[in-house]
């Protein structure tokens, strides 16, 4: 989706310009069909072109991790739209066999699809992923980029929501 076209949207349904923090998300489709576009987990949407490599490869490997469960949402989304389109019989049968063929690659393969996605190439552009894909690189204690041995930095630790308290979050978990 382009910065236009999401501009427009913003001002029709907000009457404002768009900002990273109240991106929407694509109109039409599906998130893993675009490339433009992350959603974090607070719910604000940030550009993936602007997010640290280290956030690009545990995104990546997260999508991969869920690829099953989202394929199988994906494809059920496209058996609905073959389903409820009513564009003539020959059109009906071509887009039913294409969902057919889409639900049976999803179902067999489910993360070589999601790594043929949009949304995978541009989380993973410039990175060199690690093993099977599905670990954060923290845990393959390897550079996201470079594929190199790096250091690992320690996690970051919960702070409470309660601004009064102050602890770790930890007892109100």
């Amino acid at each position: 989706m382009s910065d236009e076209t999401i501009a427009e949207t913003m001002e029709r349904s907000e009457g404002g310009a768009p900002s990273e923090a109240r991106a929407p998300r694509p109109i039409t489709g599906s998130v893993v069909d675009q490339g433009e576009w992350w959603q974090q987990k607070n719910g604000s949407w940030i550009r993936i072109d602007q997010m640290s490599p280290g956030h690009r490869y545990n995104s990546a490997a997260m999508i991969l991790r869920g690829a099953a469960t989202i394929g199988f949402r994906y494809s059920l989304k496209a058996l609905m739209e073959a389903e409820e389109h009513d564009g003539g019989d020959m059109e009906q049968e071509s887009l039913a066999r294409i969902a057919d063929e889409l639900v049976n690659k999803i179902t067999k393969f489910p993360r070589e699809w999601m790594m043929g996605t949009p949304i995978y190439r541009a989380l993973t552009a410039g990175l060199t992923i690690q093993g099977d894909g599905t670990q954060p690189w923290q845990a393959t204690r390897r550079d996201p980029v470079t594929g190199k041995e790096a250091d690992v930095p320690p996690r970051l630790v919960r702070v409470c929501e309660v601004p009064a308290c102050g602890c770790s979050g930890e007892a109100h978990a």
